[in-house]
């Protein structure tokens, strides 16, 4: 059973190019967040943060409508729609030097 489920993993193609694996595979950024930031939000900054940031740059380019969006959002090129998309836009705001760290690397 174990050993079904390993092979049926490994056929599993990913949404994202290696390109962004690469980067993705880097993590995120590790900084404690206050209280205005949500649980997801936090694990996303976490594990994806230096991803998004280079998304919202204009580093990488978006796979998806999602991600379009999204860069449209923190660049102030469309309203956010959800808390996760404000947040984000206040982290750039608050940690200008790790949004320049990973610009950098």
């Amino acid at each position: 059973m174990i050993s079904h489920l390993l092979e049926t993993m490994a056929t599993v193609e990913s949404a994202f190019p290696d390109s962004h694996m690469k980067i993705l595979k880097e993590g995120g950024f590790d900084v404690v967040l206050s209280s205005e930031y949500s649980a997801e939000t936090k694990h996303l900054i976490s594990y994806a943060g230096k991803y998004l940031v280079l998304l919202v740059k204009g580093q990488i380019e978006p796979i998806n409508q999602e991600h379009q969006h999204f860069a449209n959002v923190v660049q102030g090129k469309a309203p956010a729609t959800n808390s996760l998309e404000n947040e984000f836009i206040l982290f750039m705001q608050q940690y200008p030097k790790l949004v320049a760290s990973a610009l950098s690397d």
